[in-house]
């Protein structure tokens, strides 16, 4: 349903009004009105909706930092404001790098790997193990790098 028409449906309990709202296509927008916030936080978590409002009808709209769009049939993107610019335009991944170190790169990206090679791998990224320092991650990168050209030693341990 869109329109100037905003159906309101009455229901005896949140259990019910979350089976109706599911039973049907995604609403472009529900409105929940409840005199408890644990209500609308259990109603917004158990449906799906272009947009949730809790204890207000159409105001949403005067809020330029608030999207507006749906979800399924009820709408693709998002719109209002800057929104709008962001679902008509095209954000393109660019990554860039230099080949300066093209020849060492091959050596640790592809096999036959080295102790030193594997060393490197396992501990670049972007992710570190709880509480290790960025310091501690460039030295391991480091120590590994040496090792690959022949300056360093590297041994594997089993845990």
């Amino acid at each position: 349903l869109f329109g100037p028409i905003l159906p309101i449906v009455t229901v005896a309990s949140l259990d019910e009004a979350i089976d109706f709202v599911n039973a049907r296509e995604k609403p472009l927008a529900a409105y929940v009105f409840a005199g408890d916030n644990d209500v609308i936080q259990r109603f917004k978590e158990s449906t799906s909706s272009g947009a949730i409002i809790g204890n207000d009808a159409m105001m949403n709209m005067t809020v330029p930092h608030l999207p507006f769009g749906g979800v399924g049939q009820s709408g693709l993107g998002n719109y209002h404001g800057h929104f709008s610019f962001d679902t008509f335009s095209y954000k393109r991944a660019v990554m860039l790098r230099s080949q300066m170190l093209e020849g060492l790169n091959v050596r640790l990206r592809y096999p036959p790997f080295t102790d030193a090679s594997i060393v490197l791998i396992k501990n670049v990224g972007l992710t570190r193990p709880m509480g290790q320092s960025v310091f501690s991650t460039l030295k391991i990168i480091l120590i590994a790098i040496l090792a690959y050209l022949g300056l360093a030693t590297v041994s594997l341990k089993s845990r």
